[in-house]
């Protein structure tokens, strides 16, 4: 409350706070392209020279031998710290500017995406069918055909999060605060 201390009469202390309270307020809502909070990409970390690289995991699907070369490819370039974030993403921490073309190029060599396009980077996806008992879909594959479409067809500038889910619990959506 930023209401001035008024020793005065209780009822012009009253006034003085509805004064305050009744002035409009201005609610202002970023676009989601200026809200991303999803670290994908090349980013600099608060250490100068160090950085972090988010990856694009479609769905959050990946396998063992992936995992195993990011770890490998966070040790070569980097520290070793790999970070999973609640956007079924990879981030690979602690990489001096130096490494970071050697990074890149063995990101590219082994598919791992840093840059994705605006759908992928949108969608997320519940475990679905094959790992939870009351989806009644699969979700990961649909996750992966959807992004194939929307890549290939739409191009939009502000794009929507996307969430595919199996079933009606929505569990792939909460992981969003609401907008």
């Amino acid at each position: 409350m930023s209401a001035k201390r008024n020793e005065t009469a209780p009822q012009d202390r009253v006034l003085e706070i509805t004064r305050v309270y009744a002035a409009p307020r201005k609610l202002v809502y970023e676009a989601i392209t200026e809200r991303d909070r999803s670290h994908l990409g090349i980013h600099g970390q608060h250490e100068p020279g160090q950085y972090y690289v988010g990856l694009s995991i479609l769905g959050g699907r990946t396998s063992g031998t992936d995992l195993n070369r990011l770890a490998d490819l966070a040790e070569e370039h980097g520290t070793g710290r790999v970070r999973t974030t609640n956007t079924q993403n990879v981030i690979l921490l602690d990489i001096p500017e130096r490494k970071l073309e050697g990074l890149t190029r063995d990101l590219d060599r082994y598919g791992f995406e840093y840059q994705p396009s605006w759908s992928r980077k949108a969608i997320i996806a519940c475990t679905g069918i094959q790992f939870c008992k009351l989806a009644l879909a699969e979700t990961k594959n649909r996750a992966g055909e959807l992004n194939d479409y929307l890549e290939s067809a739409v191009d939009l500038e502000d794009a929507p999060r996307i969430s595919v889910t199996g079933c009606p619990n929505a569990s792939s959506d909460r992981t969003y605060p609401s907008a």
